[in-house]
C-alpha cells in the first residue's frame, strides 16, 4: 500500500524567501547512460553564475533523486579554500527520498562550480538509458534549496 505522508507547516512571516534550484544536468544536456555497466559515473559541474546566479547564495537544503538503476550520488562546491560536499548519498534507494536541510546555512558564490555526481548501475539495459521524468529513464537531479545571501 502507499505509504506517501506529506507534513506542512505554514508561517505567516519568514525571515528570508528560499528559492528551488533544480540541477540535473543528465536530463538537461540530454546525455544518456550506456547499456551493460555496474558503476557508471555520470559527473558535470558548472559555475553558479552560469545557472543565472550572480550573487551569493545560502545554500539550505538539498534533495538528491536518482530513478532505480542510481546507487551513488554527491553534490559538492569547489572554488574556496576547499571542496565542500553539500550531500552524499552512498547507497541510494529510490523508495526512499528526503530533503535534507542544514543546521547552518552553507554559502556558495557566484565564481563557485557546483559539481554533480551520479553512479548508475545500466547492467540489465540492453540499450542506452536515456535521461528523462519517466522511471524507465533517468535522473541526475539535485534540488537545491537557497536564500540570498546578501
Amino acid at each position: 500500500s502507499d505509504s506517501t505522508r506529506v507534513e506542512l507547516r505554514l508561517d505567516e512571516q519568514v525571515d528570508k524567501e528560499a528559492y528551488a534550484l533544480y540541477l540535473d544536468f543528465l536530463l538537461a544536456f540530454g546525455d544518456s547512460l550506456p547499456a551493460g555497466e555496474s558503476a557508471y559515473v555520470y559527473d558535470n559541474s558548472i559555475r553558479t553564475a552560469d545557472l543565472g546566479v550572480p550573487v551569493n547564495i545560502d545554500v539550505i537544503g538539498v534533495m538528491p533523486h536518482m530513478h532505480g538503476r542510481g546507487t551513488e550520488l554527491t553534490l559538492t562546491v569547489e572554488g574556496q579554500a576547499e571542496d565542500r560536499c553539500l550531500v552524499d548519498v552512498p547507497a541510494w534507494d529510490y523508495g526512499w527520498q528526503f530533503v535534507y536541510f542544514y543546521d547552518q546555512p552553507e554559502r556558495v558564490r557566484p565564481n563557485d562550480t557546483v559539481r554533480l555526481s551520479c553512479t548508475f548501475d545500466t547492467m540489465d539495459a540492453t540499450e542506452p538509458v536515456k535521461a528523462g521524468w519517466g522511471t524507465q529513464n533517468e535522473m541526475c537531479l539535485a534540488v537545491v534549496y537557497a536564500t540570498l545571501g546578501l
